[in-house]
């Protein structure tokens, strides 16, 4: 399972967690806002990641974005493989 971190820039203080098993394509990724109500699927799969990191960094950007009511294109933050 590969776990990415998201942090800082436009999430200011907030952080989310996103990961998948990259060599698995039909495995969701699953997202932890860090709000206590621990990993929940999304509508993506690994497939959708391009069986990459960057992949599932881009896909959890996006879902961050989308979360905060920003558009992705201005979006920014930092991001940190902790888990592989």
């Amino acid at each position: 399972m590969t776990t990415i971190i998201l942090n800082g820039g436009d999430l200011g203080r907030e952080r989310v967690k996103v990961r998948t098993n990259l060599s698995r394509s039909e495995s969701p990724v699953e997202v932890d806002w860090c709000m206590g109500a621990g990993w929940t699927h999304t509508q993506y799969q690994c497939a959708d990641t391009r069986h990459s990191r960057s992949g599932l960094t881009s896909i959890g950007k996006s879902l961050a974005a989308h979360a905060m009511e920003m558009p992705e294109a201005t979006f920014d933050c930092d991001c940190e493989v902790i888990d592989e």
